[in-house]
């Protein structure tokens, strides 16, 4: 992935969108699932109305449900789909360490 100045191109697949939202419509239609080491990991371009740009990507485990009585759930951002991937991951090996 490329950087992005055109902000009616999806930064996945460069195609020219009319409008912000049809930018994130052709974004989230690009969202993955992974299986590394074992461990279902769906991620997807969440591009939050912030400026900063380090948390546009989410990484999750299948078993990610998001209900705040579920107890600690892991969750990976990052400004890219694989350092969202590797926050995941390296969130991931230090619970198992302990």
């Amino acid at each position: 992935m490329r950087a992005n100045p055109d902000p009616r191109r999806c930064p996945i697949c460069d195609a020219r969108r009319r409008t912000a939202d049809d930018v994130l419509a052709c974004v989230q239609a690009h969202e993955r699932t992974r299986t590394i080491n074992g461990v279902v990991i769906h991620t997807e371009y969440v591009h939050p109305p912030v400026p900063w740009r380090g948390d546009d990507w989410s990484a999750i485990t299948d078993d990610y449900d998001g209900a705040p009585d579920a107890g600690p759930q892991l969750h990976g951002t990052g400004p890219t789909e694989n350092a969202a991937v590797a926050d995941l991951m390296e969130q991931i090996a230090e619970r198992e360490a302990t």
